[in-house]
């Protein structure tokens, strides 16, 4: 560890790494539920004796095995949950406090640039040296502070591994132990450490990933800056990536979600494990979006209607202006004429 950057490192790289054990977890446990069923449904009218016996001694063997890789792997999981967020924190501390010794310094050379013979700027400037000083202390905490979280997460790795490490396995189909654990902020620090090549991957492992970001759901404003802060290429690959993830993710913005929800309804209406409830729901919903292109009005979308001061600022052209009585929308054209549609 640099003893000059304690925030050093990827809290997002780090939860991507937890997350792929959390999806290994589920798989482990829902194999372990499916020898269990079997178990438990097999017939001792129909098949007795020592070969029953000898079939469940090994299926409970394997099931405690199972359980046990469960709870090793979980308990990595949980040792890296915890070290991202003290490093996300960390880096969140370095950059407030250096902030404000940036600043201090600058007002220092400011005050030595003045007449250093006045009192008042005499007191001034040892006043200023102070809150340095002060600063530089508090810098060197934040490098106590990492060390304690390197040892932390390297002593719990390594106690997962061995023979005495605790087997509880990290239950719930659809990872809430894991993201209630981390955060809704995490989930948004998992987004910034990973490109969307590395999502779709951790997607495809956790198809449930989708429903833990819908129920802890990021901070839209953050979600808003991240998204800002992405080139225009990296936002279309997260689009088409994982547009289940995008197409539901609050500070998005709404075109963005539209294009990702219409890439993730087509995927949806080709698969083979759908219900006829839900194919005639996707058809439904595909005729709605057909009807709303070829109508070429954007505000179709109550989401999308723009505010009252912004329709008295848009050109007249294009503009709805009014909803006639007989549920038709109407429009102006360029020379103004209403259009009816």
């Amino acid at each position: 560890m640099d003893p000059s950057n304690p925030g050093a490192g990827d809290p997002g790289g780090i939860l991507l790494a937890a997350s792929k054990r959390q999806a290994h977890v589920e798989k482990l446990n829902a194999v372990a539920k499916v020898l269990r069923k079997t178990v438990s449904e097999l017939d001792a009218a129909s098949w007795t004796g020592s070969s029953q016996t000898a079939f469940v001694s090994a299926i409970d063997a394997l099931v405690a095995r199972l359980d046990e890789l469960a709870g090793r792997v979980g308990a990595e999981c949980r040792a890296l949950i915890a070290y991202a967020g003290a490093l996300d924190d960390i880096k969140v501390q370095q950059a407030r406090i250096q902030s404000k010794l940036d600043d201090a310094k600058d007002d220092l050379r400011a005050l030595e640039r003045t007449d250093s013979t006045e009192h008042s700027t005499q007191r001034a400037q040892a006043a200023k040296s102070q809150d340095i000083d002060d600063l530089a202390a508090e810098l060197t905490r934040l490098v106590s502070d990492r060390e304690i979280a390197d040892s932390v997460c390297v002593r719990a790795l390594a106690a997962s591994r061995s023979s005495g490490a605790s087997t509880k396995p990290m239950t719930g189909s659809s990872g809430a132990d894991f993201w209630s654990s981390a955060g809704a902020g995490m989930l948004l620090t998992l987004l910034k450490g990973a490109d969307a090549s590395e999502l779709a991957k951790l997607l495809k492992a956790n198809p449930l990933l989708v429903r833990d970001f819908w129920n802890n759901p990021p901070d839209p404003k953050a979600v808003a800056a991240w998204w800002k802060s992405l080139s225009k290429e990296q936002q279309h690959a997260l689009e088409t990536s994982v547009p289940g993830i995008i197409g539901n993710l609050g500070g998005v913005p709404y075109a963005a979600r539209d294009t990702a929800n219409r890439i993730q309804l087509n995927a949806d209406s080709k698969n083979p494990n759908l219900t006829d409830a839900q194919r005639k729901a996707i058809a439904q919903l595909k005729r709605a979006l057909k009807v709303g292109k070829e109508r070429k009005n954007p505000y179709a979308d109550r989401r999308l209607q723009p505010s009252r001061r912004r329709r008295r600022e848009e050109p007249a052209a294009g503009r709805l202006v009014r909803r006639p009585r007989h549920g038709g929308q109407q429009h102006l054209d360029g020379a103004g004429h209403a259009l009816q549609c």
